[in-house]
């Protein structure tokens, strides 16, 4: 099979989207309107299978996409419920801020050790040439 065999074939692109959506394969046959050994086949191919994989990273780049987008929004909310009547609200409110600052700062800290030992490497790599 070549690799864009099955970019023209029956049910596509509805097949591919649905399993990069999560569906299982009878799922995803049914999307596609083909049978469940269709979906079985073509996802024996290497190349489909790359294939439902773009679209998949496709889907949550959308998604981060759109949590990136609210994400301020979150916290500005999550902040003004720190000031509620409720002490139990103001609470809940104060540690998800708390959590969400130090998970992000873990997620900084460990981005910048990444590209720190990345750019270690790459300069290794060129003293070697």
């Amino acid at each position: 099979m070549t690799p864009h065999s099955h970019v023209d074939a029956k049910g596509e692109p509805h097949c591919s989207a649905a399993l990069a959506g999560g569906a299982t394969f009878q799922e995803a046959a049914s999307a596609g309107g083909v049978a469940l050994r269709t979906v079985r086949r073509r996802m024996a191919d290497q190349a489909y299978r790359a294939r439902v994989q773009r679209l998949r990273g496709e889907l949550l780049a959308q998604a981060l996409g759109v949590l990136a987008q609210h994400c301020a929004a979150a916290a500005s909310r999550l902040a003004d419920l720190m000031s509620s009547d409720s002490d139990l609200v103001a609470q809940k409110a104060a540690r998800s801020l708390i959590e969400m600052a130090m998970r992000m700062r873990r997620e900084a800290d460990f981005d910048e050790r990444i590209a720190a030992i990345e750019a270690a490497i790459e300069r290794g790599q060129r003293d070697d040439r």
